[in-house]
């Protein structure tokens, strides 16, 4: 049984942009690259402290496949770096990553680091 629950603070809705269009807010997550990444990230991250291997490997997959799209700097980046890291070299033990993908992210966010 999962030890985080879901929020109590119900999803906003009716958001309205600058030009006046109202939105929800689960509209605007997959139109907006950075706000999609950090969801990734974040997804990733839970689900890698909880050892949820499968959901941590298509989070990650999905983190890679955003990350060229978004410009991020500072402790974000580091932390983000960091735990992609730590990630990468779980995923790579775990499928006994014949290619070293996985591996080889893991030693690029050392170096990065």
């Amino acid at each position: 049984q999962r030890m985080v629950g879901e929020s109590a603070i119900p999803p906003q809705i009716g958001l309205t942009s600058a030009s006046g269009d109202t939105h929800n807010e689960a509209d605007l997550i997959d139109k907006i690259p950075p706000v999609t990444l950090t969801q990734h990230f974040i997804e990733c991250y839970e689900a890698f402290v909880f050892r949820e291997f499968d959901k941590t490997r298509d989070c990650a997959e999905k983190f890679i496949s955003l990350q060229s799209l978004t410009m991020d700097s500072g402790s974000a980046m580091f932390a983000r770096i960091f735990y992609f890291g730590l990630v990468s070299f779980w995923i790579g033990r775990e499928t006994k990553d014949k290619k070293k993908k996985w591996i080889a992210r893991g030693a690029e966010s050392k170096v990065l680091i």
